[in-house]
């Protein structure tokens, strides 16, 4: 009896909630929306703005009646920076902001510890979070429109440039919400850093590019039109970097995310010839700066990760043979790993200068190639010195690897600022120091580069001379990591036979 009765409960299906979220859209996103839907921060944004713009719209609308016909532009125009900068608050500092305490806030209450344990992987957990923000900013920016269309009546507004405005600020709101759940993880001080380095970089982007004379950058020649494609695969890049550096933060230590993050950068390197047969030569400009400062990123990022090598990780590369495990070699955790897959970056962009079409060669320090190749040298020794001290304090490193790589790297970038300034204050007193800080690995690319024309043949061979010590020690250290991969690599091979 009691048994037929359980048969027939579980046979009736249990019915749907009416309104509710369609069953086919991923479960964590679901989650998320409706969580996201009630909390506060977006239901007094929502319904702030909304006042604001209804306001000010009100207010233009009564005033232009009474206005003279001088006046009407001036209100139009004001209504239309109201708008776009409510647009511009609303998608690229309160959404990136939301995002900032969002897996933080589950892996202070551990309840990210539960998502793993279900069917859920780090993938779909940290992308339906992304997936939810983005929603959010979606339903923001649909809501404003309305007050778009009055624009429209009130005053000669271009819809189409509208459209492409808005897409490239969902397009900057995907990419600095991606940011901020990647650096939700972080700690408190690596936050406040990031966020003042972010801050910097963008504000010398633009004035980066006109001293290197990249084509587009002018005072007025903006870059637009085709230019939309190199900008959107670039975003697109940014974007994969920041939810797989997010990813890492949850995931278990079994997953590898090292392929895919490392394959970014060479994705970014064989798009260059691209641009350069279709002869876009502004582009190819463009790109190349951002392939190299990506790069960069992206190898000091692998570079401060101590994480050791798992059997599972080493087998997948075993099973294709000998080409397997050499190319396996580049994208195993760790920083000995990435060690070798940042030689390799800076061999591919040595190359890509070189065979670099000669029209483009104008943005270069100097317009030479070779000393274009010294410079990529000097990076990838600044890239590598920090990971000294990752190898001779590996307890410290153990605790905080990112930390301990930043300061050092920011150590060094204080030394090459202090010599800067002392040196220009006091030239006759501090001029030697200029010389000894422009040896150094870290400091020596910071003090070159400005003046690349200057470097004269005693100072390469210094620097190439501290280079060649600094790897050989960093290589020596690494002794230990290779030994544990073969030792795998070994019992991959008992298990096979």
């Amino acid at each position: 009896m009691t048994a037929s009765i359980a048969t027939t409960a579980d046979s009736v299906p249990l019915p749907k909630p009416d309104g509710d979220f369609p069953t086919w859209l991923p479960p964590m996103l679901v989650k998320e929306l409706r969580q996201g839907l009630r909390t506060r921060g977006f239901v007094i944004v929502f319904i702030v703005f909304q006042v604001l713009m209804a306001l000010l719209l009100m207010g233009a609308i009564v005033g232009q009646d009474a206005a003279l016909p001088g006046m009407r532009a001036s209100i139009s125009t004001t209504i239309n920076g109201f708008f776009w900068t409510l647009l511009t608050v609303q998608l690229l500092i309160v959404t990136p902001a939301r995002a900032l305490g969002s897996l933080q806030l589950e892996m202070d209450s551990r309840a990210i510890d539960l998502l793993l344990l279900t069917r859920l992987s780090a993938w779909r957990i940290v992308v339906g979070k992304w997936g939810s923000l983005m929603g959010q900013a979606l339903l923001l920016l649909v809501a404003m429109l309305p007050y778009g269309i009055v624009r429209y009546f009130s005053g000669s507004v271009d819809l189409v440039s509208d459209a492409q405005i808005c897409l490239a600020l969902l397009g900057g709101c995907a990419v600095l919400t991606a940011a901020g759940l990647w650096s939700s993880g972080m700690s408190k001080v690596l936050r406040v850093v990031f966020g003042f380095i972010g801050i910097v970089a963008f504000q010398a982007w633009r004035p980066m590019m006109v001293g290197l004379g990249v084509p587009g950058f002018g005072a007025t020649s903006p870059v637009v039109g085709s230019d939309a494609l190199m900008w959107a695969f670039d975003a697109a890049l940014l974007l994969v970097f920041f939810l797989v550096a997010a990813v890492r933060r949850v995931a278990p230590l079994a997953e590898n995310h090292a392929p895919l993050a490392r394959a970014l950068p060479l994705a970014a390197l064989l798009s260059l010839p691209i641009w350069a047969r279709n002869g876009w030569t502004n582009v190819l400009s463009v790109q190349a700066v951002f392939t190299g400062v990506f790069s960069a990123l992206l190898c000091a990022v692998e570079l401060s990760n101590t994480r050791l090598p798992m059997l599972v990780h080493v087998r997948p590369w075993q099973k294709r043979g000998t080409w397997g495990r050499f190319v396996g070699r580049f994208v195993l955790p760790g920083w000995p790993s990435a060690l070798i897959f940042t030689a390799l970056i800076g061999g591919l962009s040595a190359l890509a200068l070189q065979a670099a079409p000669g029209g483009s060669t104008s943005s270069l320090p100097g317009g030479s190639r070779l000393l274009a190749c010294w410079i990529v040298t000097l990076v990838f020794g600044a890239l590598v010195f920090p990971t000294l001290a990752l190898a001779l304090f590996p307890r410290t490193a153990a605790r905080s690897a990112t930390s301990l790589y930043t300061l050092t790297f920011g150590a060094m970038s204080i030394v090459a600022l202090s010599a800067g300034v002392m040196a220009a204050a006091f030239p006759l007193r501090y001029a030697a120091l200029v010389l000894y800080a422009r040896v150094l690995p870290v400091s020596g690319l910071w003090l070159t580069v400005p003046k690349a024309d200057d470097l004269s043949t005693k100072a390469v061979i210094c620097q190439a001379v501290l280079l060649v010590i600094t790897f050989a020690v960093v290589a020596w250290r690494t002794r230990d990591y290779w030994r544990h991969v073969l030792g795998l690599e070994a019992r991959g091979a008992l298990e096979k036979s």
